[in-house]
């Protein structure tokens, strides 16, 4: 979750609006087209909420919808096949497309989660541990993350996190017996940053085996909602899971929260809309690079990073 992209303070630096981060995904998302054929095993999201605006037209006779035909049509000519949805959220070291990560945390349509601090190589920005969510790295004694009152936080090395979360996304894959993940995070900052870190650890070649593409969740909630105001996951909440308190700047929280919004209002045809979103894996890893090297071009000090962590890796 980048802080940088958040520029809106409440009085006391506590609250955060995310305005600056949706215009910013306006600016440097563009829609991608994956191969929609070959949809129809997908295990589908729980529907909490029907709202009037993710209706689709229907068939008069079979009251169908268009989608649900061409999926129906691509199970009789024997292409079906089975994608799980995982809805994935960081926090990052300095909140920049080449930052560390400090959490992941993540939850498939299946309902099931994962979520694990990191240590990072360098520090925490003193931007995010002060306006976000009071997370730092201890120097005193063992070096170590700590929380805003000072208890420490359970955390693994960098490598040993994201082997952990490849590992518990291999096991999603292979109990539901889908032929591929597909990773949804809001904003357009998560997914550079992801396959940045995986790339300093050459482990975007494990990714590819699993991962078949990402989706900005934002840039979805903008084109089939688009007479909804805001689009930020606290607006998303307060709208489609009104009532309910979740701990923003948490990366397990927000995707936890972000798949039930999506669970709110996807309706029948959420996974083929998402995926006119998306970007295939081999798009968004030649994207994260450019992404990455302009983030470093314009901050080529980082006072905040160690020379083990800056720089492009994927």
């Amino acid at each position: 979750m980048s802080w940088l992209a958040l520029r809106s303070f409440t009085k006391g630096g506590i609250g955060l609006k995310r305005t600056t981060r949706v215009s910013q995904s306006r600016q440097q998302i563009k829609p991608y087209w994956c191969a929609m054929a070959s949809l129809g095993g997908l295990e589908a999201l729980p529907r909490l909420v029907t709202t009037p605006a993710c209706k689709r037209p229907r068939s008069p006779e079979t009251g169908e919808t268009k989608d649900t035909k061409r999926i129906k049509g691509s199970e009789k000519e024997g292409e079906k096949s089975s994608r799980l949805l995982v809805c994935f959220d960081l926090e990052m070291s300095d909140g920049s497309f080449g930052s560390e990560i400090f959490q992941i945390g993540a939850m498939t349509s299946g309902g099931s989660s994962f979520s694990c601090y990191i240590l990072p190589h360098g520090n925490i920005d003193w931007g995010v541990t002060r306006f976000v969510n009071g997370i730092k790295v201890a120097t005193e004694g063992e070096r170590r993350l700590v929380d805003g009152d000072g208890a420490t936080l359970a955390s693994q090395g960098p490598r040993q996190g994201l082997d952990s979360f490849l590992s518990w996304l291999e096991e999603a894959k292979e109990e539901g017996g889908h032929s591929g993940v597909v990773l949804v995070s809001h904003g357009n900052t998560d997914m550079p940053a992801l396959l940045n870190n995986l790339g300093r650890e050459d482990m975007v070649g494990r990714l590819a085996k699993v991962v078949t593409c990402f989706v900005d969740s934002l840039h979805y909630f903008q084109s089939f909602h688009k007479s909804w105001e805001k689009h930020g996951i606290a607006a998303l909440t307060s709208r489609l899971l009104p009532g309910m308190e979740f701990k923003p700047h948490d990366a397990s929280e927000d995707a936890r929260v972000l798949y039930l919004c999506l669970a709110a209002c996807g309706g029948e045809s959420l996974l083929v809309d998402l995926l006119s979103k998306a970007v295939p894996l081999a798009q968004a890893a030649a994207m994260a690079a450019r992404m990455v090297a302009k983030t470093l071009a314009k901050n080529p000090k980082r006072k905040n990073k160690s020379m083990a962590t800056l720089g492009q890796y994927i």
